[in-house]
């Protein structure tokens, strides 16, 4: 609960205070907006343009994370975090400087707390930095994915969740400084606009028609699309609490499905290979990364992984993996999509009724007379499936 409401609630709050706080402090000012408290901000350039690089580099990373991956496997992992944590120092030189600086300003709670909140917020930065040599590869492959689903509106936390507490306290605070930030002196900036905008009343009623008539529309292509797509989740892509790749695994070093998935050929489930199975290799790999010292991390605890399931099947729905990899012969491939090639597995297929009666009728598998009298070779016959309802459905 804790969780969700640091890292789920805070993001869309400081999206709702950007948006919300601006326009009703300009719209119902009744003179121009000023920010004296700002004036503190003039001194001091080299920490401000620390700060620009602090920044710059999370805008660059999270509108083109291949540019950090191809860095780090160039081996300028060290590089990245040695200036990152130098821009880190430098910030805080200059915040210590605002600290000092503050007396006789005219600033108010709002700025006082947001200049806490910048302090802790660079403070765990700092922390990850100079504790954890591959923090900045988690921004990549953790932190990334996550902002993803936060922009999707469909959060996910089961990688974040695994991330240390200077990690976690890094994100919260960042995101609470940003909620805080509209209310404080800054929020004069962001309310001009919105003040001037005031001044033609005629354009307002405009652009507030157009709004609402946009909004009409994008709620009735999302109403008209989940209807649509009432009861499937073909397309579902969560982050996992350890980003394996089966590109890497399946694909790089064709390591055959049944290896992990070992009890597809004698179940109904396939299941989720138990770590121990990971640990046939790693334990003998020297490879080090964030993601294998979570795998590792998990062994050591003797913890379970909370691995999010992807493919669903209604309650009422029976199927059996084994009578489709041994019986009928099928690969993964046919119904989970080329995962060889997938960095993050997804659902590929809808798995609808439809979609396996299509299937049965494409491979000729349909329910003839004798059907369960066993072949020659003690198999089952292909044709006990099919168009069967009881086969699936009892």
């Amino acid at each position: 609960m804790i969780e969700r409401l640091f890292l789920v609630g805070l993001p869309y709050l400081a999206l709702a205070s950007w948006l919300l706080l601006p326009a009703g402090r300009g719209l119902l000012a009744a003179e121009k907006p000023t920010a004296p408290g700002l004036a503190a901000l003039a001194g001091g350039w080299l920490w401000r343009l620390a700060l620009g690089v602090v920044l710059g580099a999370h805008l660059v990373a999270f509108l083109a994370p291949q540019a950090l991956t191809a860095l780090h496997r160039a081996g300028a992992t060290v590089v990245l975090e040695g200036v990152g944590g130098t821009a880190a120092l430098l910030c805080l030189v200059g915040v210590w400087g605002l600290w000092r600086g503050r007396a006789g300003r005219p600033w108010g709670l709002a700025d006082n707390l947001l200049l806490a909140l910048v302090t802790l917020n660079l403070l765990s930065g700092l922390g990850v930095a100079l504790r954890y040599h591959w923090g900045s590869l988690w921004y990549g492959d953790t932190v990334l994915p996550y902002l993803v689903s936060l922009a999707r509106l469909k959060p996910e936390l089961a990688q974040i969740a695994e991330l240390p507490l200077a990690a976690r306290l890094h994100l919260a605070s960042g995101f609470l400084a940003l909620a805080l930030a509209p209310a404080s002196s800054l929020g004069a900036l962001l309310a001009l606009p919105w003040f001037r905008l005031r001044q033609r009343p005629a354009l307002v009623r405009r652009l507030a028609a157009t709004a609402a008539a946009c909004v009409l529309l994008a709620l009735g292509a999302l109403a008209t699309s989940a209807m649509m797509n009432l009861g499937y989740s073909q397309g579902y892509e969560p982050a996992q609490p350890i980003a394996f790749s089966h590109k890497l695994h399946a694909g790089t070093h064709q390591i055959p499905c049944l290896y992990c998935h070992f009890g597809a050929e004698r179940s109904r489930h396939a299941g989720i290979p138990p770590a121990n199975v990971c640990m046939n290799c790693h334990a003998r790999l020297k490879v080090a990364t964030p993601e294998i010292a979570k795998l590792k991390e998990a062994v050591v605890q003797d913890r379970s992984i909370a691995w999010v399931k992807i493919h669903n099947l209604p309650d009422f729905v029976y199927f059996n993996h084994s009578q489709h990899v041994v019986v009928a012969g099928l690969t993964c491939q046919r119904c989970h999509g080329p995962v060889e090639n997938l960095e993050r597995v997804r659902q590929e297929a809808p798995l609808s009724m439809g979609w396996c009666v299509d299937c049965h009728r494409s491979e000729g598998v349909v329910p003839r007379h004798g059907a369960q009298t066993p072949a020659a070779d003690g198999k089952p016959p292909r044709g006990m499936g099919g168009l069967d309802c009881g086969k699936c459905h009892y």
